[in-house]
């Protein structure tokens, strides 16, 4: 299941005496496995949030509920809300971007097990993702997979995951449109995302409230990426959540670009289609020629199109015949 993160290509496991010491890809990278969990992040020189994260491992758990109980609301109960959107479903594979010390992760799990479901971890941070580990650890899955890895170099194949995951992990990512491509991959068609991060209602950024929240912490200043999501996306619905300071955004993934019946006619005295309309603009006329052809459309009953249409295809004919 696993691949190089960077050519999307298998890796080949390295064991050395019944060891898995490492993964190597066809290039020849390797990727360390460190106490069972394999390292495949892609060192980011802008982004220092793995670094962060590595150093407040130890003490994440004792402040993380602060933010749901500054806004008046149950850490959990607001996390279970969130798990619940995946609706999973027997055998399904999850996929949880940047799991942290594993606060979603054991609902998830939980959820997964009345399913037989399966659960991938990965997140940026070794510390962070050990943590998630230990709390995992009395979970009976079938399996619970751990990996090092940032959210723009996913190392799992194409259409592996029936759901992606993410509960504010994707204000540090360095390349938010690489990531959502890279989500977009490795979901199935007809799979779910659920992407939670911080970004306040647009309304409240003028305001007290607002200001007050992003000074501080300014990832709260950040916007939905509707203007980067990949081709694939569909069904997507916004609503914000925690007195509109996190937002969630859902979508399902589809095949490629939307293909509408832009060949079918369009009645009314312009006529033609969708498409026609798109491909079929000429060089232009002069504003006398213009009037003259509206002056004829005006008395005659056929469509701009057909009527256009069928001068240039006679005129043509003729003019190929000569």
């Amino acid at each position: 299941m696993f691949v190089c993160p960077i050519t999307k290509h298998k890796v080949s496991p390295n064991i050395i005496n019944g060891n898995l010491i490492s993964y190597i890809s066809d290039s020849g990278t390797e990727y360390k496995v460190k106490e069972g969990i394999p390292n495949f992040y892609v060192s980011d020189s802008k982004n220092s949030w793995s670094e962060y994260y590595a150093v407040n491992a130890e003490n994440y758990d004792n402040y993380n509920h602060t933010t749901f109980e500054l806004q008046g609301y149950d850490e959990y109960t607001v996390r279970q809300q969130v798990v619940n959107l995946l609706e999973l479903k027997n055998e399904d594979k999850i996929l949880e971007l940047g799991c942290g010390t594993g606060r979603d992760s054991i609902l998830i799990a939980k959820e997964a097990q009345k399913v037989n479901a399966k659960l991938h971890c990965i997140d940026a941070s070794f510390p962070m993702i050990s943590k998630c580990r230990e709390k995992l650890n009395g979970m009976s899955l079938d399996y619970i997979i751990y990996a090092v890895a940032n959210g723009e170099n996913i190392p799992f194949e194409d259409n592996y995951f029936d759901h992606f995951f993410s509960f504010v992990a994707f204000s540090p990512v360095s390349n938010k449109e690489k990531c959502l491509r890279e989500i977009a991959r490795v979901v199935k068609p007809g799979g779910k995302v659920i992407l939670v991060s911080e970004g306040l209602l647009p309304s409240l950024k003028k305001q007290d409230f607002g200001k007050k929240i992003i000074n501080n912490c300014n990832l709260y200043n950040d916007n939905p990426p509707l203007d980067i999501l990949p081709v694939e996306a569909r069904n997507v619905t916004l609503k914000w959540i925690l007195n509109g300071i996190i937002y969630i955004l859902q979508f399902d993934i589809n095949i490629g670009e939307i293909q509408g019946n832009f060949d079918q006619i369009i009645g009314g005295k312009r006529g033609g289609s969708i498409n026609s309309r798109y491909y079929g603009n000429l060089v232009g006329v002069s504003k006398e020629t213009k009037e003259l052809f509206e002056k004829v459309m005006a008395k005659n009953e056929m469509s701009k199109y057909d009527w256009l249409n069928d001068v240039i295809i006679k005129q043509a004919l003729i003019d190929i015949q000569k």
